[in-house]
């Protein structure tokens, strides 16, 4: 009798989706950068992955859909986008609903407390706007954005992703307190 062999398991990585205006594709690319450094725990998406030809919003949808952390850099421009916001509702509604983990950076002074889920999160860098920040600092926050992502991830690899969202918030602020 011979063994039939299977394929083996296809483990996907997390996802981080990033959520950003096309305006504020500095800050974002800038994260992606240092990212993808860590591509061995995870995978980031944003809207520069969607093709010529295939249905933008559907291939949003199911990157939100399969995300546990999501990006959000908050600006002046990100609030008046009619897109953006679509996504941040979205985004607002399954961090109430499911595991995904909302990952907000202020890159400068906006109205983000109208939107009451956001004020039930931690801002990164105890919303202080990394806009402000001289380049070098700068690119320095967005290293340690970065690694702070992959160590949530790695961390909450091992637990009941129900729970990120409360986790995620006290380890926020665990993460500004004590990074730096």
């Amino acid at each position: 009798m011979s063994a039939i062999l299977q394929p083996p398991e296809v483990v996907s990585k997390p996802l981080v989706f990033l959520s950003a205006s096309h305006t504020d594709n500095k800050w974002r690319d800038g994260l992606r950068r240092r990212m993808d450094r860590y591509a061995d725990y995870f995978e980031w998406w944003d809207d520069s992955k969607v093709g010529t030809g295939e249905n933008w919003k559907e291939q949003v949808e199911s990157a939100i859909q399969r995300a546990s952390i999501a990006v959000v850099f908050l600006s002046r421009a990100y609030l008046s986008s009619d897109t953006a916001l679509s996504e941040l509702s979205k985004l607002g509604e399954l961090a109430g609903a499911s595991g995904l983990t909302l990952f907000p950076i202020l890159l400068e002074p906006c109205e983000w407390q109208q939107y009451p889920f956001l004020r039930d999160v931690k801002i990164w860098n105890q919303a202080t706007p990394i806009g402000d920040l001289d380049p070098e600092a700068a690119g320095l926050e967005l290293e340690k954005i970065a690694a702070s992502i992959r160590q949530f991830l790695v961390s909450s690899s091992t637990r009941d992703r129900s729970r990120d969202l409360k986790f995620s918030s006290q380890r926020m602020k665990c993460w500004r307190t004590h990074g730096r």
